[in-house]
């Protein structure tokens, strides 16, 4: 089993919180729903847990793909498109990581993962703060991108990673797939609650991560002082969060995610910074 190297996106206390999940709650079947190449999660899960069915799904067909060649001999570990889900599937656990902060629906994303739930099924969920550090160096990159002068670009030549595929240790997906989802802490409460789930446990996962601080945050140290800091602030201060959900005995409700103009604003600049719009 490959090691995995502690960063500043956290990347073993992201392994370490869905191990300690899944030694909780003894699921028998794992979805991991946007797994990119599982390179930095599905893959060392289902390595750790062998007599466990793990199932990998993503709409990217270059991750799709890497992930199908590269770990064929996982026999308990199969990578599917979403439509191959059959409508019947069930799992006792499904991870959602970094990915609602992707969707156009991020309510019905939600809704989609919880009819796939087993009854007495947990969903892991981690996105960014979309108000956090993380999101702060985005836009900066894309600012700068509007005038001229790409920071991503250089920093890669600086570091030689790719900022759309690797912003840590391993080619996590091969999709160019900008954020276009900001949340609040209050705002993924609601879309949260209005999904029909309810919040059983909750973790902020990483608190300065992003371009610069890729470069000062190395090492063992540098990373646990970020780690300890992490655990002491409010949440609305940290880069990234993760939620452990449980279906809610409350009605759904059908409000949804509902961008506001800064959402609106930060969607079309990553749009025009990674070339999926015309300028």
């Amino acid at each position: 089993m490959a090691t995995l190297v502690e960063n500043s996106y956290g990347i073993v206390k992201r392994f370490d919180y869905v191990e300690r999940v899944i030694h909780d709650r003894h699921p028998a079947s794992i979805l991991d729903f946007g797994c990119g190449t599982g390179e930095l999660l599905t893959v060392p899960l289902a390595e750790k847990f062998p007599d466990i069915t793990f199932t990998a799904a993503d709409d990217d067909a270059a991750s799709i793909e890497f992930g199908r060649t590269k770990n064929e001999a996982l026999k308990n570990l199969r990578f599917l498109y979403p439509n191959e889900l059959a409508e019947s599937d069930k799992f006792d656990l499904i991870i959602a990581s970094e990915v609602i902060e992707h969707v156009e629906e991020p309510a019905a994303l939600l809704t989609f993962l919880k009819e796939k739930l087993n009854d007495n099924g947990r969903l892991i969920l981690t996105l960014p703060n979309g108000y956090g550090p993380f999101e702060a160096t985005a836009l900066a990159d894309s600012l700068l991108f509007r005038i001229g002068i790409d920071a991503a670009g250089i920093y890669r030549r600086l570091t030689k990673k790719d900022l759309g595929t690797v912003p840590a240790d391993g080619k996590y997906s091969l999709a160019v797939s900008p954020h276009i989802n900001f949340f609040s802490h209050h705002s993924i409460r609601r879309v949260i609650e209005e999904s029909g789930f309810e919040i059983a446990n909750y973790t902020p996962r990483t608190f300065l991560c992003g371009m610069g601080f890729d470069q000062i945050l190395r090492g063992r140290f540098l990373t646990s002082i970020n780690d300890r800091v992490t655990n002491i602030l409010p949440a609305s201060f940290v880069s990234d969060w993760m939620f452990e959900l449980k279906k809610s005995n409350k009605p759904t409700k059908t409000a949804g995610y509902h961008r506001n103009r800064y959402a609106r604003i930060r969607r079309r600049l990553n749009e025009k910074r990674w070339g999926l719009v015309p300028e």
